[in-house]
């Protein structure tokens, strides 16, 4: 899987949908703002590796879980980008 491709299609299709979402890292590790910018710190290359794809993970679960996306969206992007 090309996790870099993965976190920049999923940070995109959160930013068309929902454009005033913010990216701030947050000292508590959770919330939308935060799982943002981890998509963008694995888009761009700074974080790699399996870290990487345990980031996009959580960062895909919480865009789910708060209503950012779907299950099906997700799941379609880390299918086209394997």
């Amino acid at each position: 899987m090309n996790v870099r491709r993965a976190a920049a299609l999923t940070f995109d299709r959160v930013r068309r949908w929902h454009p005033r979402c913010r990216i701030e890292r947050s000292k508590e590790g959770r919330g939308t703002k935060h799982a943002m910018w981890m998509l963008a710190e694995i888009a761009a290359g700074r974080v790699t590796g399996r870290k990487a794809h345990r980031w996009l993970g959580y960062a895909q679960g919480v865009l789910v879980e708060r209503n950012f996306s779907t299950l099906e969206a997700v799941k379609h992007i880390n299918e086209a980008v394997s």
